[in-house]
Parts: C-alpha cells; structure tokens; sequence
C-alpha cells in the first residue's frame, strides 16, 4: 500500500477511480437510476428474463438458437430454394425442425413445433418430406408425404395446416422458421444456410 498525504490508498486506486468517473458521468449514482437497478434486479430474481434467457440459450456454444426477427437477407433474398437444392445444400435424412408462434384473437400464443424429414430428392427440385400427422412434432411410421418445389412457406402453410389451431397464417419469413438438422448437427435456421450458400 502507498501512503500519500498520510491516507493510504491501495496501488490498484486508479483503475477504480476511472470506474467511477465514468459511473458518475453516466449517471448511476442519480436515484432515478438507482431506483430502476434496483426494480430490474427484482424482476430478474422473480424470473421475469426466463423467456428471454430461453430464447436466447444457445444449445451449441457460440451458436443461437433463434435468428433476431429484425435480420435482414439483403442479396441472398434473391436465391431460390430450388436454386439451393440444385447446388447440393440438402441432403435426403435432413430434418427440418420449424418452430413458429402464433398471436391468436384473445392475445394468446400458440406454438407450433414439427420436425420434418427429406425424404428425396426429385431431379426436378422438388424436395418431398414427411410431415407428422396432427399436433405431433417428431416424425413416425404414420407421416404425412408433402412436396415442396416453391417457397418454404408452403411447407410450413401445410404444417400449420395439420397441427389445426391456427384459422390463419400471417405473413412471416419463413427461411427464419426452420433450423435444418443433419446428422444431429445443427446447420443452422434456412436462412443461415441460404446466407452461407451466398456467401
């Protein structure tokens, strides 16, 4: 310890210093601010952050399980699915694991979860899936056959469509509702594959 003037103050007393000034200038010592730090640490204790905390966990490190809803596509928009198809993108055994929530009339959510499988591959693009039946989200013996040739909201029209809870489907993205699966690898939403097939 240094003594400077007689006080003795510890040799790391800059860094903490600095801190703060900068906390002062940014006013976390007003009690405005203090009262919000104080009401936002409650919450947090009362697991008010839990869904967001879920949203945001990421099952492999390093990789988030949900695309922002603000991303944009920009020039990998203009790709075509057949486009990716024909390049190789996907193989038969993949599975497409769509996930999206519905906002019904009464404000309450609904989501709706399958995990698809490609099943082939047609030599004119078309990818055909087994699609489980009903409100099921894992496939089995009694899959329902769907082909896709266009936008992959078709596909998800017609999940939408057997799982029975939603009267109508608002406009979406639906590259951003699939996470495609392969081998148990997560490859990342469709629109993460259709970015890196750009890029």
């Amino acid at each position: 310890m240094e003594v400077t003037n007689g006080n003795p103050l510890p040799k790391n007393f800059g860094p903490h210093l600095r801190q703060f000034q900068e906390d002062l200038a940014e006013g976390k010592f007003k009690p405005d601010w203090q009262y919000e730090a104080q009401e936002a640490a409650k919450d947090r204790a009362d697991g008010k952050y839990d869904a967001w905390k879920e949203k945001e966990m990421e099952v492999f490190w390093g990789q988030l399980q949900r695309l922002p809803a603000g991303s944009l596509a920009g020039e990998s928009s203009k790709i075509k699915l057949a486009e990716m198809v024909a390049a190789g993108c996907f193989q038969a055994g993949d599975v497409w694991a769509y996930a999206r929530t519905f906002k019904q009339d009464d404000g309450a959510k609904v989501l709706v979860e399958k995990e698809v499988v490609l099943k082939e591959i047609h030599t004119d693009l078309t990818l055909v899936f087994g699609v489980p039946a009903g409100r099921k989200k894992f496939p089995d013996a009694d899959d329902t056959e769907y082909s896709l040739s266009g936008n992959p909201a078709g596909l998800g029209n017609f999940i939408v469509a057997l799982d029975g809870r939603i009267s109508k489907v608002p406009n979406g993205n639906a590259w951003k509702d699939y996470r495609v699966l392969r081998a148990n690898q997560d490859m990342g939403t469709l629109f993460d594959v259709r970015e890196a097939f750009w890029a």
